[in-house]
């Protein structure tokens, strides 16, 4: 299971197998950052799902 959270230390990632922590200034910015982390990690599964199929 993973964590999006913002700056470490928090509860948290305690008990999540990995987490990204943000330290950004504003809780918006945490969340855009997560939000295109998010989008990274899908592009990577779609590429690796297409390389498969091929």
């Amino acid at each position: 299971m993973w964590a999006l959270t913002g700056a470490a230390p928090n509860p948290l990632p305690a008990g999540r197998d990995e987490a990204l922590c943000v330290d950004a200034g504003s809780a918006a910015t945490v969340q855009e950052l997560h939000l295109d982390a998010v989008h990274m990690l899908c592009a990577a599964f779609d590429a690796a799902f297409e390389r498969k199929e091929s």
